[in-house]
């Protein structure tokens, strides 16, 4: 929802010697913790963020993320009860965003 730009990292295996070397992959969550959680205002982005004008190409960015089962409240809280927060505000945008 923040366009939060993603680190390259090298994937690692357990069997690195068995197996090929496997392509890079994007990580969010070292990128979100700088960006968005070392960030003293997020609560005030979040309230302010602009919920009636969120476009396709973002919701089509975190569709796969919103039907991840892991990424269900509950569960999300089992992690960290702050993180549990953003979750439940990222659900309600994307369902405000069908609603509206």
């Amino acid at each position: 929802m923040f366009e939060v730009k993603p680190v390259k990292v090298r994937a690692t295996s357990r069997y690195s010697k068995m197996q090929t070397p496997q392509k890079p992959k994007f990580d969010y969550w070292e990128a979100a913790k700088k960006q968005l959680l070392a960030n003293p205002n997020l609560l005030g982005r979040m309230i302010n963020y602009d919920k009636d004008n969120i476009s396709d190409s973002v919701m089509t960015k975190i569709k796969p993320l919103i039907s991840n089962p892991e990424f269900q409240p509950d569960q999300v809280k089992k992690a960290s009860f702050a993180a549990q927060g953003i979750c439940l505000w990222i659900h309600a945008m994307v369902t405000y965003h069908h609603v509206a």
